[in-house]
């Protein structure tokens, strides 16, 4: 039976460690993604601990920034369409985070 020799398949016995895992991290490289949706995976955690550290539910913050539950869900998920975070997303959680009472903490 012949091996293939594309990822994930291969006989790597002839070859060294370093090209091995060069190969590896180049796969987990391209498994990452796009920078922006890196920056937008970045952006869902930062809205997600925010939210929680305000002990406020998907809902709650939902209300107070205007912003639809499913689309909060989606962009702390990191799954928002780089489309869909607007400049005025932004603002509108920054509004809702810092309940206009103080500087926001996040």
């Amino acid at each position: 039976m012949k091996t293939q020799s594309t990822w994930p398949y291969g006989d790597n016995s002839n070859e060294s460690n370093l090209v091995v895992n060069q190969r590896m991290v180049q796969q987990l490289l391209i498994r990452k993604g796009t920078p922006a949706n890196r920056y937008l995976q970045g952006v869902g955690i930062e809205v997600n601990e925010c939210r929680e550290e305000r002990g406020l539910s998907l809902g709650e913050l939902s209300q107070l920034s205007g912003l639809d539950r499913g689309f909060i869900a989606i962009l702390e998920a990191g799954k928002a369409l780089p489309s869909e975070v607007s400049l005025r997303v932004l603002n509108r959680l920054s509004r809702a985070f810092s309940d206009g009472t103080k500087k926001p903490r996040c």
